[in-house]
């Protein structure tokens, strides 16, 4: 299965892309900045782009099933670029989803699932990068037609992807 990263995943990009790639999974990325030849050292292909838009997010979604993002904010040329595609799913993995966002997600035709982290600093410490990988695969893996908004701070949301919650990181 082929899997589109976009955005700056951070630390949690080298965790996810050592799990994708283990299970035998085709990762690509559309990538800005050096910091991408990291993951390229992992057999990621890189799509480089200095604009992230519509036509870019379509020339790297060809045969991809899941695009995953790590920022919301960039929703609309995804999901265009995703729906020109045929890309059946998207992921958002970030610690702001606003609404308008979600709405855009939720008027469009594709699945999708949103992944809100518990985030570091605030009164929560955090998840390993390891679970949240967990979490975003479990995102992509899981059958159905998913449509789904989830708070990782709940240990619904875990239970909704199929997993136990995580202790948190530090602890």
């Amino acid at each position: 299965m082929s899997i589109l990263l976009i955005g700056d995943p951070g630390s949690l990009g080298e965790v996810l892309v050592r799990r994708l790639v283990s299970q035998g999974d085709e990762v690509r990325a559309i990538a800005t900045d050096p910091g991408a030849n990291d993951l390229a050292a992992h057999g990621v292909h890189i799509a480089r782009g200095r604009d992230l838009d519509a036509d870019l997010v379509e020339r790297a979604a060809q045969n991809v099933r899941t695009i995953v993002t790590f920022d919301a904010s960039v929703l609309e040329p995804v999901i265009d670029g995703a729906t020109a595609a045929n890309v059946d799913r998207i992921v958002v993995c970030a610690a702001v989803v606003a609404e308008g966002e979600r709405e855009q997600l939720r008027t469009s035709k594709l699945e999708y699932v949103v992944l809100v982290p518990p985030r570091k600093g605030l009164l929560r410490r955090g998840i390993p990068d390891d679970a949240l990988a967990e979490a975003i695969d479990a995102a992509d893996d899981t059958s159905g037609r998913l449509r789904l908004e989830l708070d990782l701070n709940e240990s619904a949301a875990w239970a909704a992807l199929g997993l136990d919650p995580p202790a948190p990181s530090g602890a």
